[in-house]
């Protein structure tokens, strides 16, 4: 709906009221202005003041502890007010009673181009109450062609922009010009979550992915980017807080889950992520980076470091291996180990630490090196706008294979100023000099 009107010079009020004089708010509102007129006395930007309900803390608790509307088809009765962002047709997206992943109702959606999906707005109430914030994604789906059968043409380990594989893009409405007012654009922020792997075509996928809640006058999610001519088949879909724990950092790190949530990859390339039952140390599973086509290109995962402060001590530590043998000692790519790095960006401001290594060149049975450091939190990484683990280093034709990933806050205690004094947990925090990176050995 849109509200338009010209005035004379003044100051004015604008809110929106239900039928009962309350104020409310219809999940978003933008506010735009024509071009001044030529001649003198009209009201000026600057001059109309929009009424905004107030949204206290306790309210944002409860209205914004799940940003999607009809997520769930358990209480699912109709379409409202997911869209569809390109229609073809009287019908837009379908209910389907039944066809949910758990019995319930589904939300049907036709497609013929990559770059269409089914979106929601969110309340823009909500989004300026939790700015800045970590959410978390999650949304089931199942795609088919044109003729309903399951469609064989999606991968999820090719780029985004490929058009291979379903992701999350949030949108943002930005003005040109502030001062002005007269032109909004779309500011696009793409592949804020993926599927998880594996993924089976047969079944429903998992969409995943974590992120720091942007705010604007309109914002909206989109499911979008599989290929031409995919349908869609829409459940469970949510969007909710997730807390920073300093205690543990790393969510699946040892791929508890049984798949690849919260895992995805560092750098550019088709890199393939795979979960390997049974190939991770005292047989458990391993998360397994191929193709890879750069040194630096590995599995990766975003970091909630919000409860992290400048000079806090964060230990990384984790189990890896690659398909051939490696050197700790040698700063050759096509020879050496790979390390661990923690980046973080605020504002832009990119830092990129090498965070663990290796330290013994005595791998554990099965060929497994545990790479492991203490990574001082630095004012500029403090509270970023994006923090990601990754491994890189290792030769490129190599396969990266990762397991028992961890990243914590070490608390100070100046009772006990030396980590794993006794080498009860093996080489864990110890270090070498330079000189002596070749002569470390765990007895």
């Amino acid at each position: 709906r849109t509200f338009a009107a010209s005035l004379p010079a003044g100051n004015y009020t604008a809110e929106f009221v239900d039928e009962f004089g309350n104020s409310v708010w219809p999940t978003y509102a933008e506010e735009q202005w024509a071009q001044a007129a030529d001649c003198d006395g009209g009201v000026s930007i600057g001059d109309v003041t929009l009424i905004k309900p107030a949204m206290d803390a306790a309210t944002a608790a409860t209205e914004c502890a799940d940003m999607i509307r009809n997520g769930d088809s358990a209480t699912r009765s109709d379409v409202t007010p997911w869209l569809h962002t390109k229609w073809y047709g009287e019908i837009v997206n379908e209910l389907k009673p039944g066809e949910g992943i758990d019995g319930g109702n589904a939300i049907a959606m036709d497609r013929v181009h990559h770059w269409t999906g089914i979106a929601q707005n969110l309340n823009s109430m909500c989004t300026d109450a939790r700015e800045g914030e970590f959410y978390e994604f999650n949304a089931w789906i199942k795609m088919t062609d044109a003729n309903g059968n399951p469609s064989t043409n999606i991968d999820p380990n090719r780029e985004w922009w490929r058009n291979q594989s379903p992701i999350l893009t949030i949108v943002d409405r930005q003005y040109r010009d502030a001062s002005t007012k007269q032109y909004l654009y779309d500011a696009e922020h793409r592949d804020l979550a993926n599927l998880v792997r594996p993924y089976n075509n047969d079944e429903w996928g998992h969409i995943h992915g974590i992120f720091k809640m942007p705010t604007s006058s309109r914002l909206w999610i989109e499911l979008e980017r599989a290929p031409d001519n995919v349908k869609f088949l829409l459940d469970g879909a949510s969007l909710t807080p997730l807390t920073c724990n300093r205690d543990s950092l790393v969510r699946n790190g040892n791929l508890e889950t049984g798949d690849s949530l919260h895992w995805g990859i560092w750098g550019g390339g088709d890199v393939v992520l795979d979960v390997v039952p049974g190939a991770g140390p005292n047989g458990g599973s391993a998360l397994k980076s191929s193709s890879r086509g750069h040194h630096s290109w590995t599995q990766a995962q975003v970091l909630n470091t919000e409860c992290v402060n400048a000079g806090d001590r964060i230990a990384f530590s984790a189990k890896i291996k690659t398909s051939a043998s490696c050197l700790i000692y040698s700063w050759d790519y096509n020879q050496r180990c790979n390390d661990l790095y923690f980046h973080t960006d605020k504002a832009n401001v990119r830092e990129y630490h090498r965070a663990g290594y290796i330290t013994a060149d005595t791998p554990d049975e099965g060929g497994w090196h545990h790479v492991h450091g203490i990574h001082i939190h630095t004012e500029k990484g403090e509270k970023p706008d994006l923090a990601k683990l990754y491994f890189a280093d290792a030769n490129a034709a190599w396969d990266v294979y990762t397991a028992d990933v961890k990243a914590y806050v070490l608390e100070q205690n100046c009772q006990a100023l030396v980590e794993n004094p006794d080498m009860e947990e093996k080489d864990l925090y110890w270090t070498y000099t330079d000189r002596d990176r070749s002569k470390v050995k765990v007895i």
